[in-house]
């Protein structure tokens, strides 16, 4: 027998940013056509260069990226941002820093404003093909092989880089090493949902956005708190404040299991997709960047109202 977790995955995530879908309405959380008169793709997207010194990073003009000083032998990680953009850089900057002290050798931002062009993430979902090809173009500029990328994106960023990824293939075959999801939408028709043929290992964290929760995608998925609400996020009083640390969250909890080791349980959706249960004789995994890559599945953890928010349980 199947034990089931305390959590049912049932309710309205509502969520003011829209980066939420109701997979049983099949709708998004805003329906627009694709905004017109927008700039060419390359005056929307900025490639940004950071290191320890400058975790803001420092833009790169498009033009001069097979020009710049950096090491191609080492690790080079591509962050892609999320929806909405305007406090998107936040959290990566902490985790950038985090990656460098895990030795890094190359970190790139790829930012795309989707608020300053009054995209909403409908408008950004709809141009992810246009928005990788670009980008991709770009990458192949750094002649680096592709086992030494790790593409990391969250949310919208997911998909951006996925497809990005789809199209360095075609200029640079051969699979990345890493792909890291922070709550990422997937359907049968996303670029995501290729990642197995293009990435070594994909990850993916699942911290309560979408209604109901997602199914597992990657090598494997994690769902803290069961992929529902974050504890410590709960308390804000704003439910823009509130659904934004839901947003974050994932980012994170990623970056605290650089320096604690939790483990989470293994488990499996019910048969219709709205619980995780945990098997009657699980497995268990590391959280986190220190993930076992060689134990695939989908994984459950508690977290906590208080910090480190990430707990040991198991």
């Amino acid at each position: 027998m199947l034990s089931i977790i305390l959590f049912s995955l049932l309710g309205l995530i509502y969520n003011p940013v829209n980066c939420w879908y109701n997979q049983s309405r099949k709708t998004f959380g805003t329906i627009r056509f694709a905004p017109q008169n927008l700039p060419h793709v390359s005056n929307l997207i900025m490639i940004k260069s950071i290191t320890p010194a400058n975790t803001e990073g420092e833009n790169i003009d498009h033009d001069k990226l097979d020009k710049i000083d950096i090491n191609r032998e080492g690790k080079t990680v591509i962050l892609f941002n999320g929806h909405p953009s305007d406090d998107s850089p936040i959290p990566f900057k902490d985790l950038s820093s985090a990656l460098f002290e895990q030795g890094i050798a190359n970190i790139f931002f790829i930012f795309i404003d989707y608020t300053e062009h009054q995209m909403s993430f409908t408008d950004g979902l709809m141009l992810a093909d246009s928005f990788g090809k670009y980008i991709a173009d770009l990458v192949h500029k750094f002649r680096i092989r592709p086992d030494k990328y790790h593409f990391i994106g969250h949310c919208l960023g997911a998909e951006v880089a996925a497809s990005t990824l789809n199209e360095l293939q075609k200029l640079s075959p051969g699979k990345i090493s890493r792909f890291t999801a922070f709550d990422p939408f997937n359907s049968n028709s996303s670029n995501i949902s290729n990642l197995k043929q293009v990435a070594k290992f994909t990850d993916a964290y699942h911290a309560g956005i979408y209604d109901p929760v997602l199914p597992a995608f990657g090598d494997v998925d994690f769902y803290p708190n069961g992929g529902i609400f974050q504890p410590n996020c709960i308390k804000l009083k704003s439910s823009k404040e509130s659904m934004r640390c839901h947003h974050k969250s994932s980012i994170y909890y990623y970056i605290m299991s650089m320096n604690l080791k939790v483990n989470a349980i293994e488990t499996k959706f019910n048969d219709d997709q709205k619980y995780l249960m945990i098997l009657d004789n699980p497995r268990y995994n590391t959280f986190g960047y220190f993930v076992n890559q060689d134990l695939s599945g989908s994984f459950y953890l508690p977290t906590i109202e208080d910090e480190p928010y990430l707990i040991n349980y198991f």
